[in-house]
């Protein structure tokens, strides 16, 4: 009759797992394992993607594979409240950029595609359908739309 064996790095792995996050210290207490040891078994299976190690201030804490996907999706959401406070903030810049007059024609072209692309991220973000990387290269249009002027 065949017998599971476990070790104490499956210990470590099935804490981590069952906790989501865990503090290497916290782990180090409940296993009862020098916390320089854990570090080292954390850093091998950061490695092999079993678990992750990710720090906060100087706390190392070891999280989940699943955790990090989910935070990592997470950081490409935007809430309903960034959205209301970006549609704020580019009705802002559309009214600066429609006053302003630009004086060749380059900056004309500018913003004509500026004040396009500002209501199009309106629409989008009143959707719900806009990513904080079509933010960002707004953001970068608008910088040299606003220096040129």
């Amino acid at each position: 009759m065949p017998e599971n064996i476990t070790t104490a790095v499956d210990s470590l792995v099935k804490m981590v797992n069952e906790k989501g996050r865990v503090s290497i210290d916290d782990a180090s207490r409940e296993l009862g394992i020098p916390g320089n040891i854990l570090n080292e078994w954390a850093s091998f299976l950061d490695e092999e993607k079993i678990i992750h190690i990710v720090y906060k201030f100087t706390t190392p804490y070891l999280i989940t594979v699943k955790a990090t996907r989910q935070e990592t999706q997470n950081k490409n959401k935007i809430n309903r409240d960034t959205i209301d406070l970006v549609i704020r903030r580019l009705s802002v810049t559309l009214n600066f950029i429609t006053k302003s007059n630009p004086s060749t024609e380059r900056q004309k072209q500018q913003k004509d595609f500026l004040m396009k692309k500002i209501s199009e991220f309106i629409e989008s973000a009143r959707r719900g359908k806009i990513s904080k990387e079509e933010l960002q290269k707004l953001v970068k249009y608008y910088k040299v739309y606003k220096n040129s002027v």
